[in-house]
């Protein structure tokens, strides 16, 4: 909750949409209340060689279906912003990548598992620092992006996204955690 209310007097409409964040809120039991806080916002899929995420589409699941590579760009971060990223389509070529709006400045942070698919079946925790990583890019290998990829990235601050999930890779596993 977000304080206290009085249904159809302090929220100017019930219920309210937060333009920053695409967060819907409502007066519910005297409090101002997040609803649909668990449910996606929407399905982001189909997307071309690159994609600018906007804050709107917080909450959004997002499908990396293009097997030729996707380079997703997050919004700003805003502390509360999420993004489930889930892959459908293995990438062959190019990379799965992520990069924060402005390179240097904001930052990626966080731990996920890198889950090898092939013989080995190994399972490593990769960290990203949040000190000089900017990106996390998956190139269909060692470095993950294989069907099955479930990661997700939340805005934890003004400068950082968290990072935690699961990345399907093959061979020896490697970082997605990149600095380019």
């Amino acid at each position: 909750s977000a304080g206290r209310c009085v249904a159809g007097t302090e929220l100017l409409a019930n219920p309210t949409i937060d333009t920053n964040t695409g967060f819907h809120y409502d007066c519910r039991g005297g409090l101002v209340t997040r609803i649909n806080a668990l449910e996606p916002i929407s399905v982001i899929s189909g997307l071309g060689a690159t994609r600018t995420l906007r804050a709107t589409e917080s909450g959004a699941t997002v499908l990396l279906d293009r097997a030729a590579g996707i380079t997703i760009t997050l919004p700003a971060p805003t502390v509360g912003l999420t993004y489930l990223f889930l892959t459908s389509t293995s990438v062959t070529t190019n990379a799965y990548k992520f990069s924060t709006a402005t390179q240097g400045t904001d930052f990626i942070v966080g731990d996920y598992l890198s889950i090898d698919t092939d013989t080995a079946s190994a399972v490593v925790g990769f960290p990203c620092n949040g000190t000089t990583h900017d990106n996390f890019s998956m190139n269909g290998t060692t470095t993950g992006g294989l069907q099955g990829t479930r990661l997700r990235l939340t805005a934890v601050s003004t400068t950082l996204w968290l990072i935690e999930g699961e990345n399907e890779g093959s061979g020896v596993v490697a970082t997605a955690c990149a600095t380019t």
